[in-house]
């Protein structure tokens, strides 16, 4: 199975979706075997960027060398990190979907609160602030929701000055429709 899997990454599939599938049963064939170092060999292998860096989109390049931006694979090897994984390889993986500017807020809600599993609380917190400096509304509005909803349950009213600055950069730009949470989410730390 292995042969005709390693064949299957070498096809030059007409979608990058296609590769990243090919990859990804690949690693869920290794992990119905139980072999979880090897499964996680194989979507580092995915992931790895090639020579020649190319451009998610650019249908002129070969889709083998576009799969190291797949969310996809990118996604899978998330869990397989968090599950079989340290917490540095873990970390690793989640700051190389957020430099390769993939991540979705998910992946960053994700993210942070897996550093505070960990109880990196600062470290998480950095975590949501890079997520939405990725994003802009409505897309960021999760991130900045969860982020102020922990922020409140850490510190409560130990850092008002800094709590109040995160409200007021939530609150710049913010639809009308997403205020009203926000704004009682502010109301309740006050």
């Amino acid at each position: 199975a292995r042969t005709i899997f390693e064949k299957a990454t070498k096809v030059n599939y007409k979608q990058v979706d296609d590769l990243a599938v090919v990859w990804c049963e690949y690693g869920e064939m290794e992990l119905r075997h139980e072999n979880y170092e090897q499964a996680l060999r194989i979507l580092r292998k995915a992931t790895a960027i090639p020579s020649k860096k190319a451009e998610y989109f650019d249908a002129s390049e070969p889709v083998q060398n576009r799969v190291y931006k797949s969310l996809k694979v990118w996604s899978m090897l998330a869990d397989l990190e968090e599950s079989l994984g340290t917490f540095q390889s873990t970390k690793a993986v989640y700051d190389r979907i957020i430099d390769l500017r993939i991540a979705t807020p998910q992946i960053i809600i994700n993210y942070a609160m897996f550093l505070e599993e960990h109880n990196y609380f600062e470290e998480s917190f950095k975590a949501y602030e890079r997520g939405i400096a990725l994003f802009r509304w409505p897309n960021v509005y999760d991130i900045w929701n969860t982020y102020l909803t922990k922020f409140i349950d850490r510190y409560g009213g130990k850092k008002l000055e800094r709590a109040r600055d995160l409200f007021e950069q939530a609150l710049d730009g913010c639809p009308a429709k997403f205020a009203k949470t926000i704004y009682l989410l502010y109301a309740k730390l006050e």
